[in-house]
């Protein structure tokens, strides 16, 4: 069509494959490349319209990546997102997640205070194929690292509650890769630097509170709490091109561990397996931005002394995958 060529000034409009048609129903579903959407169907002559609302949509999403990025958790994740159904689109979110954690008694007090640092990384890539005999690879990396601390009060029953406030720091970058060498041309996209191809530095603000549950039952043990957190996440030192963004996101967390002692020990200590439950949910603007905006693990762990090594099936609507767990301090 006029408007395809318009947007993407082919100079060989015809190898356009059939798929291409789709692609707003691509963008409505996985709008992680909503600005690549904008600039693809507004089109060359409306690059402030299409910078303008894309920053307003991908501010709040880059918010929750660096936010999900940044969750402190000892976790490496592999999640793929999408299906056959949406034009076979490969996109995957890997993760990795190693905090520290500190608890410390008040003398004086019946409650404790807690502190607890986190390293995180997160890639989330993606493959569109635009074309019969070629396609555009995007790939989106952040670094993080979260200072995090609160206090702990027992609440009776095996009940805590645990508010906290953290502050941290965040690299993202985004860069783009097309499969042959004249595609680049082909497309001749706007935006290199401020729609693709940009870095920038985020700080990130963060509120959590929890409500904890840890109890023995006879000879099993239940641990598990609900989590909720709101990080307000704001960019600096960007780029050249890139116009920044500022926004919030909020995730609610929902986990629960059964463990049981087995008649196996090793050093006079005896080896346990925990079973695994959890949820995860993104709250507010731009939650789906990942392709999913909710997901649930259930898996084992088998446990020795205070560590514990296992493994968890991810799933969710348009999302799967697994994620390898580690507890140092179960």
């Amino acid at each position: 069509s006029t408007n395809y060529r318009a947007v993407l000034r082919l100079r060989v409009p015809d190898t356009v494959s059939w798929h291409m048609i789709r692609r707003k129903r691509f963008c409505q579903r996985y709008p992680t490349q909503w600005v690549f959407c904008l600039s693809f169907f507004l089109g060359a002559s409306a690059p402030v319209l299409a910078q303008d609302v894309g920053n307003r949509e991908l501010g709040s999403g880059y918010a929750h990546m660096v936010s999900f990025a940044a969750e402190p958790e000892v976790a490496a994740a592999t999640f793929n997102i999408g299906s056959e159904d949406e034009g076979g689109d490969d996109q995957e979110l890997e993760t990795l997640k190693v905090p520290l954690y500190r608890e410390f008694d008040s003398p004086s007090h019946n409650w404790s205070w807690f502190a607890q640092g986190a390293l995180s990384y997160l890639s989330y890539k993606q493959k569109l194929d635009l074309f019969q005999d070629g396609s555009v690879r995007f790939k989106w990396e952040g670094f993080s690292g979260l200072l995090e601390s609160g206090i702990k009060m027992p609440l009776g029953g095996g009940f805590s509650l645990a508010p906290s406030l953290g502050v941290g720091i965040s690299r993202l970058e985004n860069s783009v890769r097309f499969s042959t060498d004249d595609l680049e041309d082909r497309l001749d996209l706007d935006g290199d630097g401020s729609i693709f191809n940009w870095d920038s530095l985020a700080s990130i603000a963060r509120a959590h509170i929890a409500l904890l549950y840890d109890e023995k039952l006879g000879n099993y043990r239940f641990k598990g709490g609900a989590h909720l957190s709101f990080s307000n996440i704001d960019s600096f030192n960007e780029s050249r091109d890139f116009p920044g963004f500022s926004d919030s996101a909020s995730t609610m967390i929902l986990n629960l561990d059964v463990s049981h002692p087995l008649n196996v020990e090793v050093g006079q200590r005896p080896l346990y397996i925990i079973g695994h439950l959890g949820n995860t949910t993104l709250l507010g603007s731009g939650r789906d931005v990942l392709g999913f905006d909710s997901f649930s693990e259930v898996g084992a762990s088998l446990g020795y002394a205070k560590l514990a090594l296992g493994v968890m099936a991810i799933f969710g609507d348009n999302v799967d995958g697994w994620t390898l767990i580690f507890n140092y301090d179960y």
